[in-house]
């Protein structure tokens, strides 16, 4: 996984424009997080594909990098998720990308609403959809 460009300052609201590639990043299921997933959960112990709980997380880390740093504060609202039913096995990675959908300010709070897609080292989707994130600065 890369670290996003940690040189730059956090992106502000108003640096957010509607349908701008913010970055990506790259994620692997690697044999020591499947083993922590499994002893985590036992039902999970024979699987031989990331149940879709772990590709959340993988998810969820790669959006994290694709556009770091982020500012303290920001405050993650909501999302909606779309899995295909394809996952990834142990050794396997992927690559999450993430755009700028739509931004509002809305009660005083500035919201971003940001489209992300994991795709595996084929290019066939894995999950997509969209998190919405209240910003802090």
């Amino acid at each position: 996984m890369n670290a996003g460009n940690v040189d730059r300052a956090p992106l502000r609201f108003a640096d957010f424009t509607p349908g701008a590639d913010l970055g990506a990043a790259r994620v692997t299921l690697d044999p020591e997080r499947f083993a922590r997933w499994r002893a985590l959960f036992p039902a999970a112990a024979d699987a031989e594909t990331a149940p879709p709980g772990l590709l959340m997380a993988l998810f969820m880390s790669g959006f994290a990098e694709a556009f770091a740093p982020h500012p303290d504060g920001n405050i993650h609202a909501g999302q909606t998720l779309d899995f295909t039913g394809r996952s990834l096995r142990e050794g396997e990675g992927a690559r999450i990308s993430v755009t700028c959908r739509h931004k509002e300010e809305r009660r005083g709070r500035n919201w971003v609403h940001l489209f992300a897609q994991m795709h595996d080292d084929t290019g066939a989707e894995i999950m997509s959809g969209e998190v919405v994130v209240i910003w802090a600065i």
